[in-house]
């Protein structure tokens, strides 16, 4: 029995060893660019989700880092990451998720209240004065004699072309290929929000710089996929496209790019960067969220805390869901 008891201890602290000398790179790392340069990182392995708010983020622009732990490697974690929606879990409240070509799927939308909202804004839309994030000529194509009570066929198809146009337009040129919109009386072009976004992140910036350097993404020798989703803001459902891309680094590492490049209304760009690290049983996993959001810039004081607060709660309830589909 004490021979057995003594080989189970052994068994442990050499686990244990392996554990600590594969977390040292992941630890090396985050001092360098990240400000959770001190997490936990043994309570994080044992499942705790780690996230921070990021600080210095101003007017609409908000910044939350978060650490995790998937029992996937590296590799296999980003594509796991790639192919999750989130969109059998009500509380996250993405509506459809599809994969960019296949607009169809509009015509089958949830008659819900949000899509309702979402439907009537459209057919009311002012080429003077857009409600939602569309340029004025995509304002003026809006089927304005449609039904204001259903996603219609008229809706759907206008949905589907404007976002086939937008996903061709990055297929061809990337974010500076994307028509400006005019949003309360502001020019928005999405190129420069994401560019501002990043800027306010060097050491992120650094950190990725291989990645976010990659011209258009798709063509850089990694692992590219576009999508759209319909998800919830504020009781409108929202029509969003993005990109992710995925590719190794360095030490068995891999990183990864969630980029939302158009979205109809919420935020004018959102953009997640993850790096996942080779560790004992699986991944440990980086996310740094940045996004930038109209509503954000009339916030302040309290109110501002409190919206970055909401965001850090919706991005920990996702990476535990994303965390329980990937045992």
């Amino acid at each position: 029995m004490m021979r057995i008891l003594s080989h189970l201890s052994l068994t442990s602290a050499i686990a244990v060893f392996l554990t600590i000398s594969a977390q040292a790179g992941p630890a090396e790392e985050l001092a360098k660019f990240s400000g959770m340069s001190n997490a936990d990182i043994p309570s994080v392995v044992g499942g705790k989700v780690l996230t921070e708010r990021g600080s210095g983020a101003q007017g609409r622009d908000l910044a939350v880092e978060a650490l995790f732990f998937i029992k996937l490697s590296p590799e296999k974690g980003a594509d796991f990451i790639r192919r999750w929606t989130g969109t059998k879990y009500p509380e996250l409240e993405t509506y459809m998720h599809g994969s960019v070509g296949d607009f169809k799927k509009l015509a089958s939308a949830p008659n819900s209240g949000p899509v309702k909202v979402l439907v009537a804004n459209t057919v009311k839309l002012d080429p003077q004065k857009p409600q939602l994030h569309v340029s004025q000529e995509e304002a003026q194509r809006a089927p304005h004699n449609a039904s204001p009570d259903a996603m219609s066929p008229e809706v759907a198809k206008y949905w589907s072309d404007l976002l086939a146009n937008r996903a061709r337009a990055f297929a061809s040129s990337g974010v500076s290929g994307q028509p400006p919109y005019f949003f309360n009386g502001e020019k928005v072009q999405v190129g420069s929000e994401i560019s501002r976004l990043l800027k306010s992140r060097g050491k992120w910036q650094s950190q990725f710089s291989d990645l976010l350097s990659s011209s258009g993404y798709q063509n850089s020798g990694g692992r590219f996929s576009g999508f759209w989703t319909m998800f919830d803001v504020e009781r409108q459902a929202a029509l969003a496209l993005g990109g992710f891309y995925a590719k190794p680094a360095s030490g068995g590492s891999w990183q990864a790019l969630d980029l939302q490049y158009y979205a109809s209304s919420g935020h004018y760009a959102l953009v997640t960067l993850y790096q996942l690290w080779p560790v004992e049983g699986g991944s440990l996993v980086w996310r740094g969220d940045l996004v930038s959001a109209p509503q954000l810039g009339t916030l302040r004081g309290v109110e501002r805390l409190a919206s970055s607060g909401v965001m850090v709660k919706r991005i920990e309830k996702t990476i535990n869901r994303m965390k329980q589909d990937a045992r």
